[in-house]
This record gives structure tokens, sequence and C-alpha cells, in this order.
């Protein structure tokens, strides 16, 4: 999804494709329970991959 003034502007159609992308996965734990979870994710591979709107189109607005 692309987003414009905090409202969905763009929505990649489902393709039925399949995927491959890295994504990293940080959790701090404390007593067994998870305090705290980050992510980073290729979001650009996965997009180019589906045939969603290219990063330079989205850099545009």
């Amino acid at each position: 999804m692309l987003f414009e003034d905090g409202a969905v502007d763009q929505v990649v159609p489902p393709t039925g494709r399949e995927i491959d992308f890295e994504q990293v996965h940080l959790l701090d734990l404390r007593d067994g329970k998870v305090i705290r979870h980050e992510a980073v994710r290729d979001d650009v591979t996965m997009l180019h991959q589906l045939g969603g709107p290219s990063a330079e189109a989205g850099s545009s607005r």
C-alpha cells in the first residue's frame, strides 16, 4: 500500500506470485516475554517481484 496524507492512495492487487525477500526481526526478551520488537524488511524487492509501483514512482510524490 502507498499512503498519501494518512490515507491509502494505491494498493497492489493480489497476484498469486511467489516472492523471495529478506527480513530481520530483533526481539528483546525479559523473563520469557518479548518486551521489544524491531524489524527491517526489504519491501522494495517484494514490491518489485509483485509488479508493484517502482521506488522511483513513489519518490516523486
